[in-house]
């Protein structure tokens, strides 16, 4: 009789489980389909950087023998073929100079979709070459759920300058059929917050803009910019070069292997037929402004007398270098065949010229700073051969630090009276740092500025008023606001003196020396109206101590930019009294890799989050540290 009242019990609470679990499921279930009807699914557009496509052979070449590439084959980049067959590998990347056509005999184009950006070439180590756009693709795909109709990506040969890119591959064409096909109203919980998210890096911005301008010189600029408030909701501009990088110019002149293990001159050989990277040539309109004069020193000696003839040139005199160069070296003057007949010819390319603030509802800027930077060269001539080929020597480099101007040879040449920032290794600072003159819509924009440390941190207690949340209006214009020079010297904005609010949670983090992000934020309702169409937000964000190649896939700048993209995609509108950027009160790890061992206390870091929790297998106390609960985290 117990036996049976015993089973009758359990089977009563059997059932009471099981009817619960199913009904709170079916909630859970309905609550994420209601959730889900919040949630703007917008798609992502991934434009990459110079040398970051997969280039593949679409001409069968025999090299050796039947050795070679056969249909299909990559051919940028096999490490193993570059080697194995350098001489052909060569000549099929070259590019005729004045036509810009493959060499007789190739026939290479970009490789399709994603795959064709994540890594260049799968299963082998080639450094920070190979894999790129894998990790911000993999934490899109598990952050927002985004599949193949919903995450777009826009490979292109970047051996072509843009004129050729459009006229031999279609590509701007396709760029806005690929942004019109990824729009989808349904997708949407307000007219105001539909379109499609582009992110780029390096030279991917440059094209970017080239594709904003073909737009309106295809539409008209009144047209134009209803397209763009349709289909485009925001732009991130990761590592752009806005006034060009100067390691482009040494390519030119010296040549870059970038990371394959091949000669400079041949690359230089190799890649001053390319050109595409004539788009990123480097130029200031505003030498004053530049960490020093005479960014390129030539030094050529007499053979008879000896005498030195020393040539001078500012980076507002970039053209008249390269035409000066090449008189002396065929080489070079390939260059000049392509600016010549690609981009003086070209009516939409704005060479030479620094860009306005694209004509969109949101854009963000964001790229590494505090790098040891290139900023000057010191040259002469080695080697002149009887057809007019130069081989040309660095004699002495300067550079741009946090602490000042350096030279490879003199040591440090100059410290800053006040406080200095430098670029991301490849790009000066004042190149990656001029949208920094998009942040103020009219006379009177406030710019929120604000630090935070970039580890993990929890500033929910802080009585400091968050000021993302500030709006036009009844606004207390002396609570949290400095205008203080010295207190804005501390965030290095000498030369962008701003009317602003300043919140630093950099110092909560227990290490003072911590690395940091810094966030300039701006919006404005032009003409006083609420609608969409005026509405225009602009972001700088500035992440210490990281790399112009590394930025893209930089945990930090990632995390970030899921932060941002996850206040984006749950917005309701354009609401005046609501916030337009994403809080900075709190970053907490998302990821068991996150969670690390506290050696000092014997503990996993950040008890709120993480847990000592070992599995088989593990080989260290931070990989015992994982997240406590993953279901609330998310």
């Amino acid at each position: 009789m117990h036996s049976l009242n015993s089973k009758i019990i359990i089977f009563i609470f059997l059932n009471f489980f099981i009817i619960n679990y199913y009904c709170n499921d079916n909630n859970n279930n309905e609550n994420n389909k209601n959730n889900d009807k919040n949630i703007n699914k917008l798609g992502v557009l991934l434009i990459p950087g110079f040398a970051s496509s997969q280039l593949t052979a679409w001409k069968v070449k025999n090299c050796l023998g039947s050795i070679g590439y056969n249909i299909g084959d990559l051919v940028w980049v096999d490490v193993a073929k570059v080697i194995g067959l350098q001489s052909c590998w060569l000549s099929c990347m070259k590019l005729d100079p004045a036509t810009q056509k493959d060499i007789e005999g190739c026939k290479i184009r970009p490789k399709e979709g994603l795959e064709s950006i994540q890594e260049l070439e799968p299963g082998i180590f080639t450094g920070t070459l190979s894999s790129i756009w894998h990790n911000i693709a993999t934490d899109l795909i598990k952050a927002f759920e985004l599949d193949t109709n919903s995450l777009f990506a826009a490979p292109y040969d970047f051996r072509l300058p843009p004129l050729q890119l459009d006229l031999r591959d279609n590509y701007f064409s396709k760029m806005m059929s690929t942004i019109e096909n990824s729009y989808r109203s349904e997708n949407c919980i307000h007219k105001d917050d539909c379109g499609i998210i582009v992110i780029a890096h390096s030279l991917g911005n440059n094209l970017f803009q080239y594709f904003l301008n073909w737009v309106i010189a295809k539409k008209g600029a009144d047209e134009a910019q209803i397209w763009f408030d349709k289909y485009i909701y925001g732009y991130f501009a990761v590592g752009a070069p806005f006034l060009g990088g100067l390691t482009t110019l040494k390519s030119m002149i010296i040549g870059d292997p970038f990371g394959i293990p091949i000669k400079e001159s041949l690359m230089r050989e190799m890649t001053s037929t390319f050109g595409g990277l004539a788009y990123m040539f480097p130029f200031d309109n505003d030498v004053k402004s530049y960490p020093i004069e005479n960014a390129i020193r030539i030094i050529e000696k007499n053979k008879e007398t000896g005498e030195q003839n020393i040539k001078l040139f500012n980076l507002n005199e970039i053209e008249d270098l390269i035409r000066y160069i090449a008189k002396k070296d065929n080489i070079s003057a390939n260059v000049v065949k392509t600016i010549d007949n690609f981009y003086k010819k070209d009516a939409i390319v704005k060479l030479f010229e620094a860009p306005k603030r694209p004509p969109l509802k949101r854009v963000y800027c964001i790229y590494g700073i505090n790098v040891k930077t290139e900023i000057g060269y010191v040259i002469e001539p080695t080697t002149v051969t009887n057809d007019n080929l130069v081989a040309w020597k660095i004699l002495e480099t300067f550079y741009e630090d946090p602490n000042g101007i350096l030279s490879d040879k003199q040591g440090r040449l100059k410290k800053p009276k006040h406080f200095i920032k430098s670029g991301d290794g490849t790009v000066v600072y004042k190149s990656l740092s001029w949208c920094h003159n998009w942040l103020k819509f009219q006379p009177n924009t406030k710019v929120t500025i604000t630090k935070i440390p970039q580890n993990f941190y929890d500033a929910t207690n802080e009585n400091e008023n968050d000021n993302n949340n500030h709006s036009n209006e009844n606004e207390n214009e002396n609570e949290n606001e400095n205008e203080n020079n010295d207190n804005q010297m501390n965030f290095g904005i000498a030369n962008n003196t701003y009317s602003t609010k300043i919140i630093d949670y950099s110092k909560l983090y227990s290490n003072s020396n911590s690395e940091t992000i810094t966030f300039y934020e701006s919006f404005e309702y032009l003409n006083s109206s609420s609608s969409s169409n005026q509405l225009k937000t602009t972001s700088v964000w500035e992440l210490d101590m990281t790399d112009h190649r590394d930025v893209i896939k930089s945990e930090m700048f990632i995390r970030e930019l899921i932060e941002e993209l996850n206040y984006l995609f749950k917005k309701k509108g354009n609401n005046k009294n609501k916030q337009q950027f994403c809080s900075k009160k709190l970053r907490m790890p998302t990821k068991d890799e996150h969670c690390e061992w506290d050696y000092l206390r014997a503990r996993c870091k950040w008890l709120d989050y993480c847990s000592y929790q070992y599995r088989f297998g593990d080989i260290s106390l931070d990989q015992s540290c994982r997240l406590k609960n993953k279901a609330i985290i998310n």
